[in-house]
């Protein structure tokens, strides 16, 4: 919906365990290769749908 819609709110976690989400993210991305990593910058599409 944000990207189609270009919106430029920001996306909010409300839980009790969103600081271990983004942690795990941050962690996953790191670990991404680059291709992959700039695959989703430029098209967000997602890299690991088959």
């Amino acid at each position: 919906h944000w990207a189609q819609d270009r919106l430029n709110y920001p996306i909010i976690f409300l839980t009790n365990v969103a600081a271990s989400t983004i942690d795990y993210v941050k962690s996953f991305l790191e670990w991404m290769s680059d291709s992959i990593a700039k695959s989703f910058e430029q098209s967000r599409d997602n890299a690991f749908v088959l």
